[in-house]
């Protein structure tokens, strides 16, 4: 092969390359659940980092949350919430664990404390105390004592608007 030969080659080469590398589209970056990740493992997590990240997760929008997956998983570490999240489950919802109603040695009905609670601190969440009473006794086990933990913390909560909106039900518990 003689040099301009050469020189060709290696041209077309180095072209085609180009070519071919500024043709080829990027993909962007799948985030998908990357927000439900964030919500649920940044719950708890009473840091104004964790905080941000646990509400960044719940406005759903996982281009958003994505970008930031790593930074708030380092900020909300399995096990690091303040408060473990919720009451354990083996806690009646109304707080007392092993209550019982004396006459019957029933489990005592956590729906009463449950709606004093949303009463005083989440009080536009339900139209009144019997539309709480129904919708309490509809309620999963699990479910009241998360949303009776979420009451609770509404009343101490700098914006209690979250906190109601999961112990009313309205956004799932977790």
């Amino acid at each position: 092969m003689n040099l301009h030969t050469s020189f060709a080659a290696i041209t077309a080469t180095v072209l085609l390359a180009v070519a071919c590398s500024s043709s080829t589209p990027s993909r962007a970056p799948d985030y998908t659940g990357s927000c439900s990740e964030l919500a649920s493992q940044c719950h708890g997590v009473k840091t104004p980092l964790g905080e941000e990240c646990h509400n960044l997760g719940h406005d759903g929008d996982d281009s958003k949350c994505g970008p930031r997956k790593a930074e708030c998983l380092a900020e909300c570490p399995e096990g690091a919430k303040s408060d473990g999240g919720h009451v354990p489950s083996d806690v009646d919802a109304g707080g007392d664990a092993g209550a019982t109603d004396a006459s019957t040695d029933a489990p005592a009905d956590p729906c009463p404390a449950y709606c004093e609670c949303m009463k005083t601190a989440c009080a536009s969440e339900f139209a009144d105390e019997a539309a709480c009473l129904s919708a309490c006794a509809a309620f999963s086990a699990n479910d009241l004592t998360c949303f009776a933990t979420h009451c609770e913390d509404a009343k101490t909560a700098a914006d209690p608007a979250h906190d109601c909106e999961h112990a009313s039900g309205a956004v799932a518990c977790h």
